[in-house]
Order: structure tokens, then sequence, then C-alpha cells
């Protein structure tokens, strides 16, 4: 049976197939679990800034504090008094606000950059979402091309193996109508033996000493004339120094169904065999040619005493 002929495969006849998912939607949930992991780790950044931020500004404070007591201790063993000790406490005090204003500036800058790596993970998300998008759309296209070219491939077999059976099938009308012909010719053939047959068998009447004198006549030329052609064909055989040269002469003299007609004895008996039941038939033709003209060429008056 014919297989129809193929359609182009599409995108959705691949994702049908294959049970593979090649639509936007897909595309936006891989980039998505590729920002949530982005933000996991940049908000765990922010959170350790923070803690380092506090823990910098308790050891900060612990520092300064024990600065205090050092240097009111020294003051009182020195003597100071209070005018020197508030301009060393205040000196104090603006070292620390100057140490706590530097560590905060550098938290929050590093606060900034972390947020606005939050913020280019949105971007980023929306331009891989678009390019797992489209990465995947020219795989499902190749998927597609490739399931179409496969699919055309194998239509164009079938058709070929169509085509060689309905060939081989007009090979075999054309033996058979060859047949057929060939059989028709034996039966024409026989009719008019039968015919002729019929007519000599009158001609009996006539005189069976004339008839069987001309009949023993007839016997006498085809025999010298079968022995004519038998040497004839002899003769034309030797003028060829071998076999083949001799089969590739009188094949290039056949007629399209003799040289069928032999192509099939080849497939059926072998090479050898072919040429020999050619070369029977050939000569089998001929003589009942040679027969066949001469009875054609008899009148009643041939007859006649």
């Amino acid at each position: 049976m014919a297989l129809p002929k193929p359609k182009l495969t599409t995108v959705n006849d691949v994702q049908k197939l294959y049970g593979v998912d090649y639509s936007r939607d897909y595309a936006t949930k891989q980039a998505e679990a590729a920002a949530k992991a982005k933000r996991t780790g940049l908000q765990n950044q922010l959170n350790q800034v923070q803690t380092g931020t506090k823990n910098a500004q308790d050891s900060l404070d612990r520092t300064y504090f024990q600065k205090g007591l050092q240097s009111a201790q020294a003051q009182v063993n020195g003597g100071v008094n209070a005018g020197l000790s508030n301009e060393s406490n205040l000196r104090l005090g603006m070292n620390r606000q100057a140490e706590m204003t530097q560590m905060l500036r550098e938290a929050q800058t590093s606060k900034n950059n972390i947020n606005q790596q939050m913020t280019d993970v949105e971007a980023q998300k929306l331009a891989q979402t678009e390019q797992i998008y489209q990465d995947r759309m020219q795989q499902a296209i190749a998927q597609s091309q490739w399931k179409s070219e496969f699919d055309q491939s194998k239509y164009g077999d079938q058709r070929n193996f169509d085509y060689q059976v309905g060939r081989d099938k007009v090979a075999d009308l054309q033996r058979d109508k060859q047949f057929d012909y060939q059989q028709g010719r034996d039966k024409v053939t026989d009719s008019q033996w039968k015919d002729q047959f019929t007519y000599q068998k009158g001609r009996d009447k006539v005189g069976d000493k004339q008839w069987d004198s001309q009949f023993t006549y007839q016997k006498g030329r085809d025999k010298i004339s079968d022995k004519q052609w038998d040497s004839q064909f002899a003769f034309q055989k030797s003028q060829f120094k071998t076999e083949q040269e001799w089969r590739k002469y009188a094949f290039s003299h056949m007629s399209k169904s003799e040289k069928a007609a032999l192509e099939w004895s080849k497939k059926q008996y072998g090479e050898d065999a072919a040429w020999r039941l050619y070369e029977m038939e050939y000569q089998g033709n001929k003589a009942l040619s040679q027969n066949q003209a001469t009875i054609n060429g008899y009148s009643a008056m041939d007859f006649l005493p």
C-alpha cells in the first residue's frame, strides 16, 4: 500500500511527538530558577555585610571604652585638671566617630553594590529567558527539519519501490503478451497445416501413386534443404573465432522481442542453455518457414499427372 505524501513537520508536531516543551513559559521558568539562585546568593552577601557591620560597631565601642578607661586612669594618676581631661575625652570621641564613619561608609558601599546586582538580576533574567527560548526554538526547528526530511526520504523510498514493482508488472505483462502472441502464431500455423493436410488428403483421390511420388520428391527436397541450412548455419558460426563472438553478432541482429526472450531464458536456464534453445528455435523457425513457403508455392496443377 502506497504511503500518503508526508506533510512538513512543525514545532508543535515535534513537541507532541517527543514530549519536549519548547514554549516561552518553559524558558521563563528556567531563567527564574537561575535568577532565584543569584538573588539568594546576593541576599546572603547582604546579610553578611550587615552582620559584619554590627560586629565591627560592637568591637569599636569596646575598644574606645577601654581607651576611655585607660585615659581617665592616666589623668588621675598624672593629676590632670578637668579642662585637659575634657579635651582628651573629646579627641577619643572624634577618633571613634571617624573610624565609625569610615566603617559605615564601606558597609554602605558594599550594600549598594549588592542591591545593584539585585536589580541587575531582573534584567538578566529577561535576557536569559529570551536566550533560552531562542536556543530551544533553534533546536525545535532543527528537529522538525530532520523529521520532515526523514519522512520525505521514507516516502521517496516507497515511491521508488512502487515504481519498480510497476515496472516488473509491465515486464510480466509484456512477456505474457509475447507468449500469447507466440501461442497465437503457433495456432495459426497449426490451423494452416491442418488445412493443407486436409487438402493434401483430398488430393489422394487424384492419384495415390502420383501423390506418393510427389511426396517422396518433396521429402527429398526437404532433406536437402535441411542439410543446406545446417551447413549454412555451421558455416556462419565458423566465421567467428569464438562462441562469444558469434553470440555477440547474433544478439546485435535480433529483434527486441527476441532479445527479451533470450534474456528471460538466461535468467531461467543459464547462459549456455539459453543460447542452445535459441539455436534450436532459430533452426526450427527457419525450416518451418522454408516448408511453409514450399507448401504455399504448390498449386493443384502440381499434383496432376
